[in-house]
């Protein structure tokens, strides 16, 4: 499996590393590295991520990363990021992966 952000997942990543960097540039790179070692985990194990308790229905799945969720999901051989919300926002509306 290889692991891939969709465009919006990446633009949403960027910002908050962004921000993290402006304010605390040592907390930045401890979130860098705890997020490769969470996405190394996905890759290999694609189903270790939680399913989203406001639609454990959907394929989707999340790791967190204090203080963002990385929201993905599984399509053929790669797993798609498909946005990073900040934990306390709300996710509106998710339709199921094509």
């Amino acid at each position: 499996m290889k692991v891939r952000f969709t465009p919006s997942g990446l633009t949403e990543h960027m910002k908050s590393l962004e921000f993290l960097q402006e304010e605390n540039p040592t907390a930045a790179w401890r979130y860098l590295k705890h997020l490769d070692d969470l996405l190394k985990q996905i890759e290999q194990f694609p189903k270790s991520g939680r399913p989203l308790p406001e639609y454990p229905d959907l394929a989707y799945r999340e790791v967190i990363v204090h203080p963002n969720r990385y929201i993905y999901h599984v399509s053929g051989e790669t797993v798609w990021i498909a946005t990073v919300w900040g934990e306390r926002q709300k996710i509106k509306k998710l339709q199921p992966p094509t």
